[in-house]
């Protein structure tokens, strides 16, 4: 990857630890897909009211490979962690779906079966 891993936190105070998460993921997808020229991360609670003082959370990731610009967004959840791992496990499956099906992340997947790089665990 050419540049830096970029996380922005939106409607709300930045994490290290979240930011720490977001930035691993995205640097384990990078090395899993190396054609990626860039990736950005943004965290966003939604809305924030007395009855509820965090999330919902919505993550969106942007990655820009040679060609084309990926986007898997407002992957919402509750919980800021499972909002994250479930937009880079939807960023995974539409990268290996760029390549007409083939795996983008791991050239030893058989076809028709969804390579372990595709779900990456947080």
């Amino acid at each position: 990857m050419k540049r830096a891993v970029e996380i922005q936190f939106l409607g709300m105070d930045p994490s290290d630890d979240l930011e720490a998460e977001a930035r691993a993921t995205a640097e384990r997808l990078v090395q899993a897909c190396r054609g990626i020229l860039s990736c950005t991360v943004a965290i966003e609670m939604l809305q924030r009211s007395t009855h509820r003082p965090a999330g919902p959370y919505a993550v969106r990731v942007d990655a820009t490979v040679p060609g084309h610009a990926v986007t898997v967004s407002r992957m919402n959840n509750e919980d800021a962690r499972a909002a994250l791992r479930s937009a880079f496990n939807s960023m995974g499956l539409r990268l290996q779906a760029l390549d007409g099906g083939a795996s983008v992340l791991s050239p030893f997947a058989r076809p028709g079966q969804v390579p372990a790089a595709a779900h990456i665990d947080l």
